[in-house]
């Protein structure tokens, strides 16, 4: 069989077609499962250092307050869940924060409340969470992470 320099070239440009479509599927796969780990040992980091009530390292506070300024509601995404084929698939997971200020001791406290809680300028409220710093959520200075605020308004009334 004698095989000219044109089927040569031939054979040549199919086996890199070749070569780079497994190439292609060969690296999706080895980025999924890089993506995969990342995700995984993000989720098994996130436990150790996430801010949950009831940490000993730092105490509660638990105060009544007036609110200054009506809440604010917004959604944070939290994690993002996927799969890389061609396009990437997934979805993205998030809560809700709701964000005052009140006035505790002649003193303007931000509190951030992981939920929906609305409140009214003018309103009293019980709350009670940790004090953290503010950078991590965007606020200079430090703010207070609640776990519990209760409206005062709906008793008086």
């Amino acid at each position: 069989m004698n095989i000219t320099n044109e089927n040569k070239t031939i054979i040549a440009a199919i086996l890199m077609f070749t070569f780079l479509v497994f190439a292609l599927f060969a690296g999706q796969l080895l980025w999924g499962i890089t993506a995969a780990l990342i995700v995984i040992s993000l989720l098994i980091f996130s436990r150790f250092y996430s801010d949950k009530p009831g940490t000993e390292d730092q105490a509660c506070e638990e105060f009544s307050a007036c609110v200054l300024t009506n809440s604010s509601i917004y959604k944070v995404p939290t994690i993002f869940v996927g799969i890389p084929i061609l396009i990437v698939f997934g979805e993205l997971g998030s809560k809700y924060e709701s964000v005052f200020l009140a006035e505790y001791e002649g003193r303007e406290v931000t509190i951030i409340y992981p939920g929906i809680c609305s409140v009214m300028k003018d309103d009293r409220v019980k709350v009670a969470g940790k004090v953290i710093d503010g950078k991590k959520a965007g606020i200079n200075g430090k703010c207070l992470k609640a776990f519990s605020v209760e409206n005062k308004r709906s008793e008086n009334a």
